[in-house]
């Protein structure tokens, strides 16, 4: 199996992980739960700081991998290096103002600046991949999944918190809410994803999955996905008699979403191809 890129797999959802929570915390969950939704600013930090370290051990040397921030000017990765840096300091910055129960003075101010700097990573990750020699990684279908990726996994991580807080179903509408939309997202990616299949100069050798499985492998990605997403619908609309979403069904679809995106981002990174020799 190759597992090469396994590290930038998770480097690239962890990230977004980190991201969709303090968007969809900050703008989709309701005033009565905002209380809930700043309590995982911790967590959010945690899976923005393992998505640095996966980067930094991805790459050969991992003791010269700040080096790569003296590029800035000519390197997307060398930016994208330097705005998850960034995200992670506005990101400690809020879990800091976060620390105590009421809200703190510029908290939203700092949230903003996390969302802010967190969408412009996103867009940068994907800026990293429009590579014209890899033909695989060379279309616009790498910005909508990125960005859906991070507002489906926000808003699912927090209907299962929401769940097993046992919050009234109408919390969820705002987060059920952005993961229709990171759906949408994803799917409008899909087709946007298939490369030229009779792209000249294509280098065969460089293939790492034939691209007549591509098509079954991304519809697998988006079934899982959106199963994900519809069980977060009905774990709302199956809400117990006192008026609770399931955790249950919650958590199956937060798992059955990540199981999704792991697979549909592996099969992403399986999409490499180059041109010429």
């Amino acid at each position: 199996m190759y597992t090469q890129e396994l590290p930038l797999v998770f480097f690239t959802l962890l990230a977004q992980l980190a991201v969709g929570i303090i968007l969809v915390g900050q703008w989709a969950v309701p005033a009565s739960q905002r209380a809930l939704a700043r309590r995982q600013t911790p967590a959010a930090l945690v899976f923005l700081a393992v998505a640095a370290l996966l980067s930094i051990a991805h790459t050969g040397t991992p003791l010269h991998g700040p080096f790569t921030l003296f590029n800035l000017g000519s390197s997307w990765l060398s930016r994208e290096i330097f705005l998850l840096c960034l995200t992670g300091l506005c990101l400690l910055l809020l879990a800091f103002k976060r620390r105590k129960a009421d809200a703190a003075p510029q908290e939203d101010a700092c949230a903003l600046a996390v969302i802010l700097t967190g969408l412009l990573l996103i867009l940068v990750m994907g800026l990293v991949y429009n590579q014209k020699t890899i033909p695989g990684w060379n279309h616009l279908g790498v910005f909508p999944a990125f960005f859906g990726a991070a507002l489906m996994l926000g808003s699912l991580w927090h209907g299962l918190i929401l769940a097993r807080a046992k919050a009234p179903a109408e919390a969820l509408n705002g987060p059920i809410i952005c993961a229709v939309i990171g759906l949408g997202l994803t799917a409008a990616s899909l087709p946007l994803s298939m490369p030229d299949m009779a792209l000249a100069g294509l280098n065969p050798a460089t293939l790492i999955i034939p691209y007549d499985c591509l098509g079954w492998s991304h519809a697998l990605h988006a079934l899982a996905s959106g199963t994900g997403v519809c069980l977060l619908i009905l774990a709302a609309l199956r809400a117990r008699p006192q008026n609770a979403p399931c955790p249950c069904l919650a958590l199956a679809a937060f798992v059955l979403l990540a199981a999704g995106e792991i697979f549909g981002r592996w099969v992403f990174y399986l999409s490499y191809s180059r041109l010429g020799m």
